[in-house]
């Protein structure tokens, strides 16, 4: 398995979507593993990958199961990505207080005004 290929698969995915979906707001890492994750303190063998959260400080990590990801072609890891990614806009959805939405509302209004921009 070539792991450096890999990563550099989800490297170039996440450098197409960074800055449209406003992930350059956020301090964002990722990590590559080559077996199963943690998911919710738990082994997981089904997760490809995982978000991890702090929305209060717009920090996030991603983990991606590289072992999962190289049995992917490009458009379904580039839809693995963006899924993860989308974990870290809405994650703060599962707090109490129409607050959180609102600005959840108002980042995903921006990172598609983004997008929409970059389509044109």
């Amino acid at each position: 398995m070539n792991w450096k290929a890999e990563r550099k698969r989800i490297r170039k995915i996440a450098k197409r979507w960074y800055r449209p979906l406003g992930l350059d707001e956020w301090r964002l890492t990722t990590r590559y593993t080559q077996g199963n994750l943690i998911v919710d303190g738990a082994v997981s063998s089904a997760a490809v990958g995982m978000a991890s959260v702090r929305w209060q400080y717009r920090e996030a990590e991603l983990d991606f199961n590289l072992e999962k990801t190289a049995k992917l072609s490009d458009e379904d890891l580039e839809e693995v990505y963006i899924h993860e990614v989308m974990h870290v806009l809405l994650n703060e959805m599962r707090e109490e207080g129409i607050e959180h939405e609102e600005r959840t509302a108002q980042t995903l209004m921006f990172a598609f005004m983004r997008l929409r921009g970059a389509l044109k």
